[in-house]
């Protein structure tokens, strides 16, 4: 089985790429074999996962991405050596933890010396050195079902470009303003002009937006407007996942921002499409700081049953993208 590997990519940082590859993972059914792999040198992704005492353990044992490519000039390399398998979320108090509802999944963590690295390649092409390491002698294909993987901002373009090497689609994560969009469409056609120039397929970009529509009303009816996109809550009494709108009780719309987003997706058409729905919103849990720890406010200190129901249904229509097809108890009922 060839594995599925969603490249999680941004234009700009803290717009919740980390987040929303946890999501994935966290979603995905227990027999899928996941691999998340952390291509951001900032360890951003290994960090929250395991913290910092363990990913200095595996600097110092050479168990990282990093390592494995340089390991790899010596002779062939067993990825199981350098993955660490574990489902523990780095808490507040940056202990440790373990939690039952996230599955298990393997952690391939960046390292350190890419810029080195870069520089010493700057005539190959490294996305197809990086990816054939990856892959080669079985590799993630063998081991793995799903390799998400979680990358820099696009400020700096090589990370990015590793990323998206051989994938047919790719998801862009950002928030409906004037600065994101911009940057977002100046990201995806350079991006498009460089796999042009290499004659290299162009992915297609799904765009997730990645905001609390109660926060930013403006915004959220204009994105409503411009590309139809609507939220899931779940029904208090049925359990049933409801698809609601975001417009909310905002009366007009930022005209700039419509054209911005119209702009976007209409220039672009033939490689962006849109995913329906907004991530669940902050207050529910999956905020960048909290998910999947336990929130200090909630007595039980668990994530509740509807809150994982309307996680569930928010990405199984975006997991579907990329040929996986979650088994959920509901079809969406839209109001």
């Amino acid at each position: 089985m060839t594995v599925v590997i969603p490249p999680i990519i941004s234009a700009a940082g803290g717009v919740g790429k980390t987040t929303l590859s946890l999501m994935l993972s966290y979603v995905l059914p227990p027999n899928y074999r996941v691999l998340l792999i952390d291509m951001d040198p900032t360890a951003g992704l290994t960090l929250r996962m395991l913290g910092d005492l363990t990913y200095q353990r595996l600097l110092s044992e050479r168990r990282t991405l990093m390592d494995m490519i340089r390991d790899d000039e010596h002779g062939n390399v067993d990825i199981r050596n350098y993955i660490i398998y574990g489902r523990q979320v780095k808490s507040y108090d940056d202990e440790i933890k373990l939690y039952p509802q996230f599955n298990e999944v393997a952690v391939l963590s960046p390292g350190e010396g890419f810029d080195e690295f870069f520089a010493e390649n700057q005539n190959m092409d490294v996305g197809k050195m990086v990816w054939k390491v990856l892959h080669r002698g079985g590799g993630i294909d063998g081991l793995f079902d799903v390799a998400i993987v979680d990358t820099a901002p696009f400020f700096d373009k090589r990370y990015t470009l590793i990323a998206l090497y051989g994938v047919g689609r790719a998801v862009v994560v950002l928030r409906p303003t004037l600065t994101d969009t911009n940057r977002t469409n100046t990201m995806i056609n350079k991006i498009a002009g460089l796999f042009r120039k290499m004659d290299e397929r162009i992915p297609i970009f799904t765009l997730v937006f990645n905001f609390d529509p109660n926060k930013y009303v403006i915004e959220a009816k204009t994105l409503s407007d411009a590309l139809k996109v609507q939220r899931i809550d779940i029904e208090e009494n049925s359990g049933r996942p409801v698809s609601m709108s975001i417009a909310g009780r905002a009366r007009k719309v930022d005209e700039m921002l419509r054209r911005n987003l119209e702009t976007l997706v209409k220039l672009n058409d033939s490689i962006i499409d849109c995913f329906n729905y907004v991530l669940p919103p902050h207050n529910v849990r999956f905020g960048d700081e909290s998910f999947p720890q336990d929130n200090h406010a909630i007595a039980d200190r668990r994530i509740s049953d509807d809150d994982r129901a309307m996680l569930q249904f928010t990405l199984s229509n975006l997991i579907n993208r990329f040929g996986i097809k979650l088994n959920l108890d509901y079809d969406i009922v839209t109001e």
